[in-house]
């Protein structure tokens, strides 16, 4: 199916107007698309930072929505609400009846023109095959390596693991890493570096699960994931169980909605081949752990705000972590630093990055006044990792 996206140029001040005018013909897949910023307590919350830089607001604005070209349902009922007197209407989109649809709507934003600013109100038109949108994204993510570590998608059906790598397998989805990233990258070099079989790990900020699906790859005892947004409890889920994993704990989850036992946190041993059948994963998972020696891997995910949360805090615990991967930005890190002391073992190494350039030093000073040891720094392209110990 081919899909048509329509573009109507028009201004901030009347995108809510065009938007009804769009709905009252039964349009409801719509899209603006300014440079307003975000009012309110949204940005004035804990994490203004993580909002983006907007060029400047020149009052323009796109209202966009999206029709099917062919088999759609809602053909006659966006036609019939265009008040026109049409004797027959195909039930299926075409370019005749579409062409009738943009007619109608032009001559509703003339009428708007009297009692607002519309802008040019020219429509625009670009289309795009449905599978494009499936599958055209995946060429923009291959397998990659980082030190002995492949990092490939689930697609790709055969990666060439060389002897004495581990593969890693994630896919980009809603929640942020998939280890193409200079953050992610440096963190992932800094627990090759410093992790040792067995070591208690702490991922503050897991997004996809990533470093905590690195971290059992080269032996972690047990890893303990935060962050803020509950997207990521499928995705880390998802990737788990993508490279052979098994299962992940939510301790706030009701077990009787997940069919699992309250105490269930076990990740299932990664020698243990017997919920993967095919060849392919149970070689990679089996390699993956080949130096690990740990007979029993397991993660729990929180939700939640480790620096003001202070029932998460008990919950994570205190002197528990020999590892703890912070891949935050800076401006959200600098005030957690108290917390990650109080969660890190004496001796316990602390892998950050997330920090822009010009930042280091802040962050590195905040870790310091907390207590810990400043050990390195590393940076890649515009991004810093500051490595530090209790």
């Amino acid at each position: 199916m081919t899909w048509t996206c329509f573009t109507i140029h028009t201004t901030e001040e009347a995108e809510e107007a065009v938007a009804a005018l769009l709905g009252s013909l039964d349009i409801n897949n719509i899209e603006f698309v300014d440079n307003q910023p975000v009012f309110g307590l949204e940005v004035e919350g804990d994490y203004p930072e993580l909002y983006p830089d907007l060029p400047e607001d020149d009052g323009s604005a796109q209202v966009k929505f999206y029709l099917p070209l062919a088999g759609a349902d809602d053909a006659p009922s966006a036609l019939r609400n265009s008040g026109l007197e049409i004797e027959e209407v195909d039930s299926r989109w075409n370019r005749d009846n579409i062409q009738t649809l943009l007619d109608e709507i032009r001559l509703r934003l003339d009428g708007l023109r009297s009692v607002m600013d519309v802008g040019s109100g020219q429509i625009t038109t670009d289309e795009t095959a449905e599978e494009d949108w499936e599958n055209n994204w995946k060429q923009y993510f291959h397998s990659f390596t980082i030190g002995n570590l492949l990092i490939a998608p689930t697609w790709e059906k055969h990666p060439d693991l060389k002897e004495g790598q581990k593969l890693l397998r994630i896919d980009p989805g809603l929640a942020f890493g998939t280890g193409a990233h200079e953050t992610t990258h440096l963190v992932i070099d800094q627990i090759q570096k410093y992790l040792k079989p067995g070591d208690e790990v702490l991922d503050l900020g897991c997004g996809s699960g990533i470093l905590t699906i690195v971290s059992l790859l080269y032996g972690a005892g047990h890893v303990v994931d935060t962050d803020i947004d509950p997207l990521c409890q499928e995705a880390v889920r998802e990737n788990l169980s993508n490279n052979g994993l098994g299962g992940l704990s939510f301790p706030d989850e009701d077990p009787a909605d997940t069919g699992r036992d309250s105490d269930d946190h076990s990740v299932r041993n990664l020698n243990d081949h017997s919920a993967d059948t095919s060849e392919e994963n149970s070689t990679d998972v089996s390699d993956g752990n080949s130096a690990g020696g740990s007979d029993k891997c397991s993660a729990t995910l929180y939700i939640g705000d480790l620096t003001s949360d202070e029932k998460l805090q008990k919950e994570v615990g205190s002197d528990r972590y020999d590892i703890i991967c912070a891949n935050i930005l800076s401006d959200i890190l600098i005030p957690m630093a108290p917390a990650i002391y109080m969660a890190a073992k004496p001796g316990g190494c602390l892998l950050t990055s997330g920090i822009i350039d010009g930042r280091e030093n802040d962050v590195a000073d905040a870790m310091i006044a907390a207590g810990f040891h400043l050990v390195e720094k590393n940076r890649l392209g515009d991004w810093w990792n500051v490595t530090l110990v209790k």
